[in-house]
């Protein structure tokens, strides 16, 4: 505990190494080929840790976002943005356009679009519009099913995976506020390593042992308009990269 004290690591913090994990996941994408030693150790060691723990924070994150439809309509607005160098980058025919998978920006909004329905909700069962927490919970679960089954049809990034990792944080920390994010981070990890049959996201609640809990003061925008704005800039640098080198 007393070097979790030492050596913690802020939100902020986490950020970066998710987002360093993820650009090592883009880059080895675009410039290697897949029967490459190091494509298997830059996307399936390193690149899988970025989901993990971008989702175990974007679910904590929820409970501190004042606004939540303009944080919905930025995240849409830079999904549509990162949308062609995303599509480049990732694809295996390097079209600026293609259908066959959307950003995590898209899945992320779409998560979050769905976290205000749940608190609907559960603030509806605490005012006594629903009668018994079993009629809140078949609205809960069919709305999940609804949304992962949507998530899986649209191609967005890790699809039903991706939205049941989030509803999973949101469900323990909406029932246990003080919980250590190691926790619902394990079960995330697990469940993505599992999915993808991929091990590097087991490294996610290590990171997160280290954490020190957000102390729910705003994100400032320039900060936070910032992060949006490294998701398509990556994107469009590795995309200039390869067309100026390759």
């Amino acid at each position: 505990m007393y070097a979790m004290r030492m050596f913690g690591l802020s939100r902020d913090q986490l950020k970066y190494i998710a987002f360093f994990c993820m650009v090592c996941d883009h880059a080895a994408c675009l410039f290697l080929s897949s029967d490459m030693l190091a494509y298997q150790i830059l996307r399936f060691w390193i690149g899988r840790i970025a989901y993990p723990l971008f989702a175990v924070l974007f679910a904590e994150g929820f409970f501190y976002t004042r606004n939540r439809l303009v944080h919905i309509r930025d995240l849409l607005l830079f999904g549509l943005l990162s949308e062609p160098f995303f599509d480049y980058v990732t694809g295996s025919r390097h079209l600026w356009v293609d259908f066959e998978q959307q950003n995590v920006l898209w899945s992320f909004a779409f998560c979050s679009l769905l976290l205000c329905l749940l608190d609907r909700i559960f603030q509806a069962w605490t005012e006594n519009v629903l009668e018994s927490r079993m009629e809140q919970g078949l609205l809960s679960v069919g709305l999940i099913v609804v949304f992962a089954w949507c998530a899986w049809k649209l191609r967005l990034d890790y699809q039903a995976i991706g939205v049941l990792c989030v509803v999973v944080v949101y469900f323990l920390l909406r029932t246990e506020p003080t919980l250590p994010l190691y926790y619902p981070g394990f079960l995330v990890a697990v469940t993505v390593s599992v999915a993808s049959m991929t091990p590097g996201a087991l490294f996610v609640p290590l990171l997160l042992l280290f954490y020190r809990k957000k102390n729910g003061r705003p994100t400032m925008r320039w900060k936070k308009y910032g992060f949006y704005l490294a998701y398509p800039g990556h994107l469009a640098l590795l995309a200039f990269l390869s067309l100026l080198f390759f």
